[in-house]
């Protein structure tokens, strides 16, 4: 994911949403949750946190409150392409 991110020049994006997710997870992370494997609210914030610590070393997370409103729209690989002007 990291690197398809990096390819895409869409990295920043990945970073937010990972920030936005970690700050407030609370009925928002669940969404992501079944899509390849079954895992509980709590485990799926364990493991993105993990991915962020991983993925960026240097960064500090938000705190919860702090982080930017993102609203999560699913959309297909092609959707995305065509807002991101890539299309």
């Amino acid at each position: 994911m990291l690197a398809q991110a990096r390819a895409a020049g869409d990295e920043e994006l990945l970073k937010m949403s990972f920030d936005s997710l970690l700050a407030s997870p609370k009925g928002r992370i669940q969404q992501f949750n079944g899509q390849v494997y079954g895992y509980r609210e709590d485990e799926m914030e364990e493991l993105l946190a993990h991915v962020f610590s991983y993925a960026w070393p240097q960064e500090e997370r938000s705190l919860p409150g702090e982080e930017i409103a993102i609203e999560f729209i699913p959309m297909s690989d092609e959707e995305w392409a065509i807002r991101q002007g890539k299309a």
